[in-house]
C-alpha cells in the first residue's frame, strides 16, 4: 500500500516518539518543503519593484545619496537582497542566462522560501515546548503555514515572511531566556517590515510573565519580572533607531523635511474608505484563499450595474469560508477562556492580535492578507494551548476547530496547486503572445486597472517565456484605493509623452473602447468613488490607433500623430509620469 509523503513523515515522527527534536525539525522542514514545491502563487506582491531596485544597484555602493535601496517601511529588505545577490550573481551568471533583474527576483524569492521553512520549524519548536503530542505540534505548525497569507508570500520576493521569521525567532528566544537575541530579532522584524513592531506588546508581556502559563494571573503578580521587558524594549529601541539612522544616512536624508518625505513615500499612496467593512473580508483572507471573490462582494454591496451579483453567488463563492473563519475565531476564544483558568494564553493572544487589527483599520488598510501576519506567532501559541493535551476523544470545540483547519488547508493547497495556476497563466499568455514578439524596447502596454489578470500574470511569470526577451513595461490607468485615482488622466497623458520621447510605443488594451466592462475583467463600478467606467470609456474614445494585435480583446497601438498630441497635451500639463518598473506587480484582487 502506498503511503503519502505527509503520512510517512508523521509515522517517522511517531516512531521516534518525539525524542529527537533535531530529526523532528528536519521532518517539519521536509514537509513544508513539499508544500512549497507543489504550489505556486498567483501574485508576488511588490517583488518586481524590489528586484528592479536591487538589480539597478548591483555592483554599486548601497550608500549613494537618494538611492532606492533604503525604503522607510522595508528598511533592510532591499539591502539584504543586494548583499546576497552581490555574492551569488557570479555563480548565477555562469549557470544561467538570466538578466540582473531576474537574478535579483530569484534571490529575493529564495530568501522567502528559506525563511518560510525556518519559520515553520521555529513554530514547531515553540509548540514542542508545552504540547504533549509531537505529532499535534507538527500538524499545527504545518497547517498554519498553509494559511493564505503565509503560503501566498512564501512564494514572493517580499519581506513579509523573512520579517515573520525574525518575529518568531524573537518569541522563541524570549521563551528560552535569551533576551539580547530576542531584542535583535524583534528589531530585524521591524526593520524588514515596520508593522512587525506591533508584535511588541505581546513580546513585552511574554518577557515579564512566568514561563509556567498554568499559574493564574492573580497568583503570578509576585513572579512578574518587570525588569526584563524594560531591558528588552530598551535594547530593541536602541537597535532599531541605530539602523534607521544608518539607513537615513545611506538614503541621503539631511533634514527633517527630507525625513518626513522619506516616511511619506512608504505609504504607497493608499487611501481606502470604509476600512471597518473591508476588515470583514480582510481577516478571513489572511487564512482562507478567497481569490477574486472579494470582487463579488464589492459588486453585491455596490449594486454593480455591469455585473449584478446576488446572495447565491456569494454563498457559492466564499461566504461559507468567511462564516467558518469567524466560527474558528469564536471557538478559539471560547476554548481559551474555558480551558486556560490561568488566563495567560488568552491574554497573550489578545495582546498579539488586537494591536494588529486596530492599526490595520485605523492606520494602514485592512483588506490585504499580509496585514495580519504579525499576529500569526500568537495565533500559533493559542492553537497550541487549545490542543496541548488533545486525547483520543477531543472535546466538541477541539474537534470543530480541527475540522475547520483541515478544510482550510485542503482548500488553500488546492487553490495554490501548480497545475491550477498554470491554467490561469495559459489564458493570460495567449492574450499577449502575439504582441510579445512585436513590441519594441522602451515601449509599454496599458491596461484598465491593477486588477487586470494579465498584469498579475506578468507580475509573477518572472522565469517564464514572457521574460524572454526581458520584461516590458505595463501601465495600469486606474489603481482603486490610492491617490492616483485623483489624477489618472494627467498621469496617463504624461506617461504617454514620456514613453514617446524615449522612442517607445504605447499599446493600449482594446477594452477601453468597450461601452461596458465584462464580468471577467475584475471591474467593480464605484468601488472607488472615482472608478466610473463611463469616465474611462469617454476619455479614451477620441484617442486614435494605427495598428491592432490579438483581436477583440487584444491591444491597439496609440498613433503618434498630431491629433493625439493635441488631445493629450492639456491633460499632461503639470503632471509627472509615475515611475514604473518592468511589469509593475499587480495588487491582489480584493
Amino acid at each position: 500500500m502506498r503511503v503519502s509523503p505527509a503520512a510517512g513523515i508523521i509515522h517517522q515522527m511517531n516512531q521516534r516518539g518525539g525524542g529527537n527534536s533535531v530529526q523532528n525539525c528536519f521532518l517539519v522542514a521536509a514537509a513544508y518543503g513539499i508544500v512549497l514545491l507543489c504550489t505556486s502563487s498567483p501574485i508576488v506582491g511588490d517583488t518586481n519593484n524590489y528586484a528592479k531596485s536591487v538589480a539597478d544597484h548591483l555592483g554599486k555602493s548601497p550608500f549613494a545619496p537618494y538611492n532606492t535601496l533604503w525604503e522607510f517601511g522595508h528598511l533592510l529588505w532591499r539591502p539584504l537582497g543586494w548583499l546576497v545577490l552581490t555574492f551569488i550573481s557570479p555563480i548565477l551568471s555562469r549557470l544561467t542566462d538570466w538578466t540582473d533583474f531576474v537574478q535579483a527576483a530569484f534571490t529575493l524569492i529564495s530568501i522567502s522560501w528559506v525563511t518560510s521553512i525556518a519559520t515553520v520549524v521555529l513554530w514547531y519548536l515553540l509548540l514542542e515546548d508545552y504540547m504533549t503530542s509531537r505529532t499535534a505540534a507538527f500538524l499545527i505548525a504545518v497547517v498554519l503555514a498553509c494559511a493564505d497569507a503565509f503560503i501566498l508570500y512564501a512564494h514572493s520576493g517580499s519581506s513579509y515572511i523573512p520579517g515573520l521569521a525574525a518575529l518568531t525567532a524573537s518569541l522563541y528566544c524570549i521563551r528560552k531566556g535569551r533576551l539580547f537575541l530576542a531584542a535583535i530579532f524583534y528589531g530585524l522584524a521591524a526593520l524588514l517590515w515596520l508593522p512587525y513592531i506591533l508584535g511588541g506588546p505581546a513580546l513585552f508581556l511574554l518577557a515579564a510573565i512566568p514561563s509556567d502559563w498554568s499559574v493564574p494571573i492573580l497568583d503570578s503578580w509576585p513572579q512578574l519580572r518587570i525588569a526584563r521587558p524594560i531591558r528588552f524594549a530598551a535594547m530593541s529601541a536602541a537597535f532599531i533607531i541605530a539602523v534607521y539612522c544608518l539607513g537615513a544616512a545611506a538614503h541621503g536624508v539631511k533634514s527633517v523635511s527630507e525625513a518626513k518625505d522619506w516616511y511619506a513615500d512608504a505609504n504607497h499612496g493608499w487611501s481606502q474608505s470604509q476600512r471597518a467593512l473591508r476588515l470583514a473580508t480582510g481577516l478571513p483572507r489572511s487564512t482562507f484563499y478567497l481569490g477574486k471573490d472579494g470582487i463579488l462582494f464589492k459588486r453585491f454591496l455596490r449594486h454593480d450595474p455591469y455585473a449584478p451579483t446576488g446572495i447565491a453567488a456569494l454563498l457559492k463563492a466564499s461566504l461559507w469560508k468567511m462564516a467558518v473563519f469567524y466560527l474558528l475565531v469564536a471557538l478559539l476564544l471560547f476554548h481559551l477562556w474555558r480551558s486556560s483558568p490561568s488566563g495567560w494564553p488568552l491574554l497573550i493572544f489578545v495582546a498579539g492580535a488586537c494591536p494588529i487589527v486596530f492599526f490595520a483599520v485605523f492606520i494602514f488598510e485592512p483588506s490585504s492578507p499580509e496585514r495580519f501576519l504579525p499576529a500569526f506567532p500568537f495565533v500559533l501559541i493559542a492553537l497550541g494551548w487549545v490542543f496541548r493535551d488533545v486525547s483520543a476523544k477531543p472535546s466538541f470545540a477541539q474537534a470543530s476547530m480541527a475540522a475547520i483547519l483541515i478544510v482550510m488547508t485542503v482548500s488553500n493547497i488546492f487553490a495554490f496547486a501548480t497545475p491550477f495556476a498554470s491554467r490561469e497563466d495559459s489564458a493570460a499568455w495567449s492574450r499577449i503572445a502575439q504582441l510579445r514578439s512585436r513590441i519594441p524596447s522602451n515601449s509599454a502596454i496599458v491596461v484598465t486597472t491593477n486588477q487586470d489578470k494579465m498584469e498579475q500574470y506578468l507580475g509573477h511569470a518572472i522565469f517564464g517565456p514572457v521574460s524572454r526577451p526581458p520584461l516590458f513595461l505595463v501601465y495600469d490607468v486606474m489603481e482603486p484605493g490610492t491617490v492616483r485615482m485623483l489624477q489618472w488622466r494627467g498621469e496617463f497623458a504624461a506617461y504617454v509623452f514620456t514613453t514617446w520621447n524615449k522612442g517607445g510605443e504605447i499599446w493600449v488594451s482594446r477594452r477601453f473602447w468597450s461601452e461596458k466592462p465584462m464580468p471577467d475583467w475584475n471591474w467593480v463600478e464605484g468601488d472607488d468613488p472615482l472608478q466610473i467606467w463611463r469616465d474611462l470609456h469617454t476619455f479614451f474614445l477620441p484617442i486614435q490607433t494605427d495598428a491592432d494585435c490579438d483581436g477583440a480583446d487584444g491591444f491597439s497601438r496609440l498613433a503618434h500623430n498630431e491629433s493625439n498630441l493635441n488631445y493629450l497635451a492639456p491633460f499632461a500639463a503639470g503632471y509627472k509620469a509615475p515611475s514604473y518598473v518592468p511589469v509593475q506587480a499587480g495588487a491582489e484582487v480584493r
